[in-house]
């Protein structure tokens, strides 16, 4: 919010934020909120979300549409604007991204802004998931959509753009041309993550102990601080594990102390998935990707090696060509990074999905099985050299 405020010096001459995270850090629920809070400021212009499993907004069709759409709400003189240059060129909404930003956002707020110069405070347009937008190219035709107009247009928009740090995004962003307008926000350890997962544990227990119809039932001293703190422990930092498992625990149909015990182990669930949201999260991650069918013999090395081989000792022991296993790992941005060399896990959830053949059924790997064939192999390709 400084920034959308231009609070700091250092920051007001960059237009363009990019707030990336793992897969259920939060992204989406921090794009709401300060939608949310500059909506209060009347700082809001416009918002786009991005969804992988709507075909109304999984695309970059009516992207800036429906930010027009919105834009004319907060200025109404955009309209005469927007309708004039729709006159001049009935086919813009075909034309480039570049083109229909310029022509339908930037310049109609120009005009709207000489004609009401007490609103010219910094404006604010939020874009989340692009990486849910299903062309990858059409995910780089927005970036530079926006990175061209705003650098080479001064205007007081500022854009929040939210995303997974999926390869070719990455690849954007690091590029020198984007340095100039751009700050990145990547939700990591060092912003105490750990802090806010265990507050909101607290809370949420607090109000399940106030308010659950069978509170009555609870025992003394629930939940015990080792289960909360294993809770935290297992969420790697990532909200949606504790998120869902709140709402699993919080259940009226259940006791939310036997509930609590499943999370933590102590029981198995007798019906129903206590993580069926983040299994459909995982399953989709890895499904994606050029190769999809060998995402979870690769990721069995992560998990089950403290320190994994390299991609090379990989890709010989499964059989894939050299190069592959780096692509693959390319498409799994969203669940492992690259660091100092090495690629690790940014979910310790995901061995529990992995190993789990309730949970992650096709994609299940026997660890005992798993650890055998690779030995199998090494041995196969020491015998044959």
């Amino acid at each position: 919010m400084d920034w959308v405020d231009g609070v700091h010096a250092d920051s007001q001459d960059k237009s363009l934020l990019w707030l990336s995270g793992a897969a259920g850090a939060g992204k989406t629920a921090i794009g709401r909120r300060i939608c949310e809070m500059s909506a209060e400021k009347r700082t809001l212009l416009a918002s786009f979300f991005f969804s992988s499993k709507d075909e109304r907004r999984n695309h970059s069709g009516t992207l800036f549409a429906t930010l027009v759409y919105q834009l004319s709400f907060h200025f109404p003189t955009i309209r005469q604007a927007v309708s004039h240059a729709l006159d001049l060129d009935p086919f813009l909404f075909t034309r480039s991204l570049k083109t229909q930003f310029l022509s339908l956002v930037i310049e109609p707020l120009l005009a709207a802004y000489r004609h009401e110069p007490r609103q010219q405070e910094r404006r604010l347009i939020v874009i989340d998931g692009l990486d849910e937008c299903a062309d990858s190219k059409s995910q780089l035709k927005i970036l530079d959509a926006f990175n061209n107009v705003l650098t080479s247009t001064p205007s007081p928009i500022c854009v929040l753009l939210c995303s997974r740090p999926e390869n070719e995004i990455m690849n954007h962003f690091s590029s020198h041309k984007t340095g100039k307008v751009t700050l990145k926000l990547f939700l990591g350890d060092e912003y105490g993550p750990s802090e806010d997962i265990k507050k909101f544990l607290l809370d949420s227990f607090d109000d399940i102990r106030k308010g659950h119809i069978l509170k009555h039932l609870l025992p003394n001293g629930w939940p015990k601080e080792e289960h909360v703190d294993e809770i935290v422990k297992t969420s790697s930092g990532q909200f949606i594990y504790a998120a869902i498992t709140v709402r699993y625990v919080e259940d009226s149909h259940y006791q939310p102390h036997e509930r609590l015990k499943v999370i933590v182990n102590l029981q198995n669930p007798i019906k129903d998935s206590p993580f069926a949201q983040l299994d459909a999260l995982y399953t989709h991650i890895l499904s994606t990707g050029r190769y999809y069918k060998r995402n979870p013999d690769i990721l069995a090395f992560l998990i089950i090696y403290r320190y994994g081989p390299s991609s090379g000792i990989i890709e010989q022991i499964i059989g894939m060509e050299p190069g592959e296993v780096e692509v693959a790992h390319s498409h799994l941005g969203s669940i492992v990074r690259r660091h100092e060399g090495r690629v690790e896990l940014l979910h310790k959830s995901f061995a529990d999905f992995m190993f789990n053949s309730k949970r992650s059924k096709a994609l299940y790997r026997n660890r005992l099985e798993t650890h055998a064939w690779h030995m199998l192999r090494i041995l196969q390709i020491f015998s044959s050299k």
